[in-house]
């Protein structure tokens, strides 16, 4: 070390050789030569040496060899909260606070789904499956701080109320609520009451123990399965939360049945009104009304539906009630139409008959009789007439029954003749109507 300190090595040795000849000196002067020694090692050791460099062979490094350089590594990026994941251990303990000081509330195996929602240095608050259970009194010297209006369901009747961990004072607390705050009472003991803890009430992790999971859409339906069934699994150990999950149970039923009634009439209200099932509407809606809380938005809507319904029900009647008269009316113009056509053609055999006897003079005349010749009745009088086969008629009147020698009266059927000379009697053999032997005939139209 002193090789590079020539000028001290030299003192160090001179003081040596003063120390190993101690009577070469007085006292005083060998206390004054070490101070002196000492004194100028000091001044000596503060004086900068500058050392010696001898001759240094080059390092060359080839051009093709590149020079290291140091690469910072970049840290994967954080995932931002909030964000869904799971435990990475097993007994990871939820407690009320960021840091190991604060009340264990729950404790949850590996592999649980959660919500990370913020980070506080090495912990992280989260939303744990379930919620927790916390305590709060109910009562206190003969005071009420909580009123049950149903079995399970409690509301707050004063402000400042503590939340704690343990079912005692002295417990530390955990948050506090107001009035009117509503909570779910799981079961009491003594003047607490255990229930589930409100939003307010904080869980806390240790950070490391939390993994990210990847597919957050995968895990945020994880969560939401593992929660609903952890919060009705510790509602099932409360005697008063049992009965809340009955109620909550019974309300989904009535729920799902106001749906099924719902969707129901809007499928029969697409089909035309004659092909409506209005009974089964009618008989879905009365259940949801009849059996659902007075107020609840599914029976006011069912009141409303089955007033539809009624309206259904009277439109389909007076529209039955029209098709009837629709119907009777049809066969009336049915019938009228035929009168008509019957009356008509009535009506026109006699004009004819008339412009025909016009046409000829009229009375003036000498015809014995007008009308259209066609087939006679064969029964005359109870009895078959085969004689006289033809007949004289003027619309559905028989005027005369003809037979002729001298004419082939077939080939006068369906026209309109005048009988110009006949013989015979005018009743015979004990007919109605006159016979007549046709000697002359004119054809009219």
């Amino acid at each position: 070390m002193l090789a590079g300190l020539p000028g001290l090595s030299g003192m160090v040795r001179t003081l040596a050789g003063v120390l190993r000849a101690p009577a070469c000196f007085g006292g005083d002067t060998m206390k004054k030569f070490l101070l002196l020694g000492l004194l100028c090692l000091q001044v000596v050791a503060q004086t900068p040496v500058t050392p010696v460099v001898g001759p240094t062979t080059p390092v060359v490094t080839p051009a093709s060899v590149a020079t290291p350089q140091e690469v910072p590594v970049a840290k994967p990026a954080q995932p931002q909260l909030p964000w869904f994941g799971v435990t990475s251990a097993e007994k990871v303990r939820v407690r009320s606070g960021p840091g190991d000081v604060h009340a264990i509330l729950r404790e949850l195996p590996k592999q649980t789904p959660l919500r990370a929602l913020t980070r506080e240095g090495d912990w992280m608050s989260v939303e744990v499956p379930g919620g927790l259970a916390v305590f709060v009194a109910t009562s206190l010297g003969g005071k009420n701080y909580v009123s049950e209006a149903q079995t399970g369901e409690g509301v707050v009747l004063v402000d400042d109320l503590m939340i704690r961990a343990e079912p005692n004072a002295t417990s530390p607390f955990l948050g506090k609520l107001n009035t009117s705050d509503r909570i779910v009472i799981i079961d009491r003991k003594g003047e607490f009451a255990r229930v589930l803890a409100p939003a307010s009430v904080k869980a806390w992790v240790y950070a490391a123990y939390v993994t990210h999971v990847a597919d957050q859409a995968a895990a945020e339906t994880d969560f939401v399965a593992a929660h609903r069934k952890a919060e009705e699994s510790l509602l099932k150990t409360g005697e008063e939360s049992r009965a809340l999950v009955a109620r909550e149970a019974e309300r989904r039923r009535l729920a799902a049945d106001a749906d099924k009634a719902f969707t129901t009439f809007e499928d029969e209200a697409r089909k035309p009104m004659d092909r409506r099932d209005i009974s089964a509407v009618r008989k879905a809606l009365e259940g949801t009304r009849d059996l659902t809380p007075t107020g609840s938005p599914q029976r006011d809507r069912a009141e409303q539906l089955l007033g539809t319904v009624d309206s259904w029900d009277k439109a389909r009647t007076e529209i039955a009630a029209a098709k009837v008269r629709v119907e009777e009316a049809l066969r009336m113009k049915a019938a009228a139409d035929q009168k008509y056509a019957r009356d008509l053609a009535a009506l026109r055999k006699a004009r004819e008959e008339e412009e025909a006897r016009n046409r000829l003079g009229g009375a003036n005349k000498p015809f014995i009789e007008t009308g259209h010749l066609r087939a006679n009745i064969p029964v005359v009088g109870g009895v078959i007439d085969n004689e006289t086969p033809w007949a004289l008629w003027q619309a559905d009147l028989r005027r005369l029954l003809l037979f002729s020698t001298r004419y082939d009266l077939s080939e006068y059927n369906g026209r309109l003749v005048g009988v110009v000379a006949g013989d015979g009697p005018s009743a015979d053999g004990g007919r109605a109507v006159r016979r007549i032997a046709v000697t002359k005939i004119e054809i009219l139209n």
